[in-house]
């Protein structure tokens, strides 16, 4: 498996990119040593979400560090608006798992 995965874009790290009426559907699973999953977004910084929805299941299991949210597991700067996450979240790690309805961990840089 591969990590940081997201339905609708595939980037390892997203930055200064704006989701705007955007959903996704189906599921996501990542693993990795610290692994990010959302669906719609697993590591998303600097943009704003927007007019988006996720119904995907979301399950993130990293070896030392996990990140699961219902649109973005790890989220940094910006803001999320008019958005809903209708999903199971699920986050697994030896260390330190986050899993949230909507941001499974929010940097505050």
């Amino acid at each position: 498996m591969a990590t940081d995965l997201m339905p609708v874009v595939w980037r390892r790290q997203m930055y200064d990119v704006n989701i705007i009426n955007c959903f996704s559907t189906g599921s996501v699973t990542s693993d990795g040593g610290t692994s990010h999953a959302g669906g719609l977004s697993g590591y998303h910084s600097g943009g704003d979400i927007t007019d988006s929805y996720s119904t995907s299941s979301v399950f993130s299991s990293g070896g030392a560090y996990s990140y699961a949210g219902g649109l973005a597991g790890h989220y940094g700067t910006g803001t999320i608006k008019n958005c809903r996450s209708t999903n199971s979240v699920n986050s697994s790690a030896a260390f330190s798992s986050y899993a949230g309805g909507l941001v499974g961990f929010r940097a505050l840089l």
